[in-house]
């Protein structure tokens, strides 16, 4: 023997321990998530905090957003759209979003919706303002201008 000493090499760690990591975090978040939803009585007792309402007692852009996506959440798709216009639109957008991301986060793929998002933003984002805002300065005009509400 010539007084080298070979290197033991140790097992490495399992190659999928990430993954089923994500997996396993990704249930537990959703498990969660699905126990707080609130019910329809709950979600109308939740507090205004819109500054642009409380300067101006007419509803911004946002305004209902987060209950139209409690009350989606809950299944209630009418109460949904009472709440805002766009608000299953938006939910299921960014259902899409993390659902993507989600994706590629696992697989490690890229997703080409988010992909396509990332390339075409600027014009995406540019147009969406615009649509809304028109429907925002719609609602206000017909429905507020009348009390419709």
């Amino acid at each position: 023997m010539n007084g080298t000493k070979k290197a033991v090499r140790l097992p490495g760690p399992d190659p999928d321990w990430k993954k089923r990591g994500r997996k396993i975090s990704l249930i537990l978040l959703l498990f969660l998530a699905v126990l707080f939803i609130p019910d329809s009585d709950t979600i109308e007792k939740l507090p205004r905090l819109c500054i642009w309402y409380r300067l101006t007692g007419t509803d911004c852009p946002f305004c209902g957003l987060i209950r139209s996506f409690f009350a989606l959440a809950g299944g209630s798709v009418t109460h949904a759209t009472a709440y805002h216009p766009f608000g299953p639109v938006v939910f299921v957008a960014v259902v899409l979003f993390l659902a993507g991301a989600l994706y590629s986060w696992i697989t490690g793929k890229a997703f080409s919706l988010l992909a396509w998002l990332d390339r075409n933003s600027r014009k995406t984002a540019v147009i969406l303002g615009i649509v809304w805002l028109a429907c925002w300065l719609a609602y206000l005009l017909i429905f507020k201008s009348r009390g419709l509400e």
